[in-house]
């Protein structure tokens, strides 16, 4: 056996052993990207962009990077969804994070900034995803991620007395304004436990995770740019500046690394493991409001960060873990 050969056996049967390593290092890998992407929305946001558009374009960086691949792939006989019902179900769940997920999320972070609406979003987001994960997915939920769960839902009502106390975070943002980013941003998270839902459902069929990220942004491509485009007029092409279009595709590119990233280590790791490596981007995300966009903050808002970390901290996970790769026919990227 050639060097190279015995090399790949070794790679392979080490992967094998350690499944879960890897699926936790893509997660934290897509919680880097996610903070990047965040980011680049946040300025967006403060460039005065709509949140339509943005996250139209945001989305369309995925569809042109993986949309010549999937095509040929599709000419070649690939199938990369087992039935229409799945397609079908893809299809539902990303209306649901287009609409009520990207668009909510963008416009909190004009009213409310990065540090108050990134740990509001994943307190939703955990909370409802475990309780998906312990409906639909029979994944365990013991009484210490219960009590973390509920940690996490008073981190909500912590950040919002703080936001409001703050006087606003944002200069142009009055109390009533802030109250409903927080609510947009809540809604947002519960948008992304749906998908997350639907990740780990598909990942554990086998389904390729580019057909998956093609769908769901091709859904955001294909209906929130012709929307925006009726809303605003064909003017809206030549009023988006230089500035801002290079915020859209840094925010497409990084999203899509991260998206792919997720959606790849679900297949080896639980939903409840998965958010909780992806809920790094929490800190990340709160630590560039304050120090990168300036935005304001009080004890209440570090007190609402830290219950949610606190959270995260204390919702643990299983020492075993069913992956993927318990079943035989799943298959090895």
């Amino acid at each position: 056996m050639s060097q190279d050969s015995k090399r790949d056996v070794f790679h392979r049967m080490w992967f094998r052993r350690n499944p879960a390593a890897w699926g936790s290092l893509l997660c934290f890998f897509s919680a880097v990207g996610y903070t990047a992407t965040n980011m680049c929305l946040r300025q967006l946001a403060a460039l005065g962009t709509d949140p339509m558009w943005a996250t139209a374009m945001k989305e369309t960086v995925a569809v042109v990077v993986l949309g010549p691949w999937f095509l040929l792939e599709v000419l070649r006989g690939r199938r990369f969804f087992p039935s229409v019902g799945w397609i079908g179900l893809a299809a539902v769940s990303a209306l649901v994070a287009q609409f009520a997920g990207n668009i909510f999320q963008q416009w909190s972070f004009g009213v409310v900034g990065l540090a108050v609406a990134v740990p509001a979003i994943f307190s939703v987001s955990l909370t409802g995803g475990a309780i998906l994960a312990w409906v639909f997915l029979k994944e365990s939920v013991p009484l210490r991620t219960l009590g973390a769960l509920g940690l996490l839902i008073g981190s909500i009502g912590v950040l919002s007395f703080g936001a409001v106390q703050a006087d606003s975070l944002l200069p142009e943002a009055p109390g009533e304004k802030i109250l409903l980013g927080i609510g947009a941003a809540s809604a947002a998270g519960a948008a992304f436990a749906q998908l997350g839902l639907m990740l780990r459902m598909t990942s554990s069929k086998g389904i390729p995770p580019q057909g998956v990220v093609l769908l769901v942004t091709g859904v955001g491509a294909a209906l929130l740019g012709p929307i925006s485009l009726w809303r605003l007029g064909p003017d809206l092409l030549r009023h988006t500046s230089p500035e801002q279009w290079t915020y859209m595709a840094g925010a497409g590119v990084c999203n899509l690394l991260a998206f792919l990233a997720i959606t790849t280590g679900l297949r080896w790791t639980k939903l409840v493991r998965a958010n909780l490596l992806n809920a790094a981007q929490v800190a990340m995300g709160a630590a560039a409001g304050i120090v990168v966009f300036g935005e304001s903050w009080n004890w209440a808002v570090a007190a609402g960060l830290a219950l949610t970390l606190l959270g995260l901290w204390l919702m643990g996970t299983p020492k075993t873990e069913a992956t993927a790769l318990d079943d035989p026919a799943a298959e090895i990227l």
